[in-house]
């Protein structure tokens, strides 16, 4: 098995130091690593997965840090391009019963939004790599970014390399462009060279104008895009900013579409939602790299996802024996003894 890389924006992240302030409230801070692709490296990471990320971010103080917080779960940052300028921020309000969570962006700017990548870079970068993940908030972020995504895509698809994608549709992030045909424009041809394909519900339909029932959407995929093998959908039933039921659904190509339904778990009181469904993506490529059963990939992904709800921050710290633990006992929280 080679490494498996991700490429998107590594950032910091500022939220409210305790569990129930808001922004203009609070007067202290939790300042943490963060982004959606790195999460997804640290989890594969701390699975026991060979993991590098691929950015760029600033040289500075604030780089220093988020790379030494990478580094911990034994990512390769080799490929982390450090340079003088701003890494992008974003500030997060966490919901709580009836208040839904709130994300506000400072990423227009940032070096990842503005640095061409030239296709030697990119070539290094991908070297023993065996899968790709790049998550569809890159192409939000800027134009430059945009192209980005897609020449390393690209590059990996003609090397062979598998290729997931997290859609990740994020409206407030779409400035360069508002034009909804360039939009689906983009996703489609980064979902063209895609393996597999995450997201939920509402991503399907903003990305690519899909909706229905989930057997319906994963059928629409598959017609559209040949090369995918695998579509994934977290499914989120929410009671409360606080309170959810969380499961899973995995889609493969077997007999035409066939579906595989994980376990559900009942959330209560969550710590904190943002970086779960990177967890989520992390138990599926996981999963497809691991078993040959699909059943326990989609099941293991969920799993993964319900325990990140459980700590605070992005990244996710669990090994293989607390996801494994988590399934066979169906999440009862006794404890260990």
């Amino acid at each position: 098995m080679g490494t498996i890389c991700t490429f998107g924006e590594i950032l910091l992240r500022i939220a409210p130091e305790k569990s129930g302030e808001k922004i203009n409230q609070t007067d202290i801070f939790r300042i943490t690593a963060a982004g959606s692709e790195a999460n997804v490296a640290v989890a594969l990471s701390n699975l026991g997965k060979s993991t590098r990320c691929i950015s760029i971010i600033s040289n500075d103080l604030i780089g220093d840090k988020i790379m030494r917080k990478i580094r911990e779960s034994k990512v390769d940052v080799d490929h982390v391009l450090q340079k003088s300028g701003t890494t992008g921020i974003f500030w997060n309000e966490n919901g709580l019963s009836v208040r839904a969570s709130d994300v506000i962006y400072d990423r227009a700017h940032s070096l990842f939004a503005e640095t061409l990548l030239d296709k030697a870079f990119i070539e290094k970068a991908l070297e023993g790599a065996t899968w790709l993940h790049a998550s569809c908030i890159s192409p939000a972020v800027s134009k430059i970014a945009c192209d980005n995504t897609i020449a390393i895509v690209e590059m990996a698809a003609a090397k062979g390399i598998a290729i997931s994608t997290d859609l990740n549709f994020r409206k407030k992030l779409w400035k360069w462009t508002k034009s909804a045909d360039e939009i689906k424009a983009v996703y489609e041809k980064i979902a063209s060279v895609c393996t597999c394909i995450i997201g939920n519900e509402s991503d399907y339909q903003d990305s690519f104008g899909i909706s229905g029932e989930y057997d319906y959407i994963a059928k629409q995929i598959f017609d559209r895009f040949p090369n995918v093998k695998y579509i994934a959908a977290s499914n989120r039933e929410a009671f409360s900013a606080s309170d959810v039921d969380w499961s899973g659904r995995l889609f493969t190509r077997e007999n035409g579409v066939k579906e595989y339904l994980s376990n559900k778990y009942t959330l209560t009181s969550i710590c904190d939602r943002v970086g779960t469904g990177d967890s989520f993506a992390s138990g599926i490529i996981y999963g497809l790299n691991t078993f040959e059963d699909k059943q326990k990939t989609v099941n293991f992904a969920v799993a993964l996802s319900a325990l990140n709800h459980t700590t605070i921050g992005d990244f996710s710290y669990f090994l293989l024996d607390d996801v494994e633990k988590t399934i066979k006992s169906g999440g009862n929280g006794r404890i260990l003894r």
